[in-house]
């Protein structure tokens, strides 16, 4: 009946809106915590030590049945260090770390030449770009970590090529990108394979800014406060070269897939 359907229809909207106030809620419970975090040093410090605890006990779950592989090994990461690959800090020989500057957004170098994570040496720092890291020899390492890196660069098929020549024969690449559905990107579609071997094949290089409209059109930036905005993205995008802060692309397992089977083709 009619009268039936309307009640249906009131209850939806009743719930619509009691969704709408819930988000508004926990938005403004967000925006409360974090003004108390900016206010209390103690508080930021109890929370991070929370939060590494956390993480770590949840990513050793995750290594336990590859940490093998790492296990009393030499490896290099490039763009760290990252709390994900802690467990694999605490079992390898060492870890050399590459970063494309002395200072970016995430990291910064100080006066050591020595790579760290947490205060504990790792092994030596080099600053060189993805792309080319002709400071290091070929067939050094025994594996090649990177974390929410390759999708900051340009020609990845180009980096991943730099990461298999410093690998040694029989050596491991682990290369983890971001859940596109679980990101600021979510609203774009995926890159495909033959866009970045387009990429490559044409050189293309780091300066490189093809992406750019697409980003600002669909960026979600509720899911990215660092960015600060519209406008403020786009003033900082201009100056990706120097920043690194782009997603050029999005990967999906395809895409990885078929990137790294085209390396082993070409060699």
């Amino acid at each position: 009946s009619n009268s039936l359907c309307k009640r249906e229809v009131d209850k939806i909207k009743m719930f619509v809106i009691i969704d709408k106030t819930r988000q508004d809620k926990t938005r403004q419970d967000k925006t409360s915590i974090r003004a108390l975090l900016k206010k209390s040093k103690f508080l930021r410090s109890c929370v991070n030590k929370i939060r590494s605890l956390r993480n770590n006990f949840r990513y050793r779950q995750v290594w336990k049945k590859y940490i093998a592989l790492f296990r009393s090994k030499h490896g290099l990461e490039v763009g760290g260090p990252s709390g994900i690959f802690a467990p694999i800090y605490s079992k390898c020989a060492s870890c050399d770390g590459v970063n494309f500057n002395a200072n970016t957004i995430w990291w910064q170098k100080g006066s050591s030449d020595k790579y760290s994570y947490n205060s504990h040496i790792l092994g030596d720092m080099y600053i060189a770009d993805a792309v080319n890291m002709s400071c290091l020899p070929s067939e050094k390492y025994d594996f090649v970590i990177s974390s929410n890196n390759l999708e900051h660069i340009a020609n990845p098929i180009k980096a991943l090529k730099e990461f298999m020549r410093v690998l040694k024969s029989g050596g491991v690449i682990t290369v983890l990108v971001p859940m596109k559905d679980k990101t600021f990107d979510h609203r774009r579609e995926y890159t495909s394979f033959d866009h970045m071997l387009e990429d490559y094949e044409n050189d293309t290089q780091e300066t490189d800014l093809t992406h750019l409209p697409e980003i600002l059109e669909l960026h979600d930036y509720e899911l990215d406060p660092p960015a600060g905005g519209s406008e403020n993205f786009y003033k900082r995008s201009m100056l990706n070269y120097e920043n690194r802060c782009l997603h050029h692309h999005v990967f999906c397992e395809d895409s990885l897939r078929k990137i790294f089977e085209y390396l082993s083709q070409i060699g």
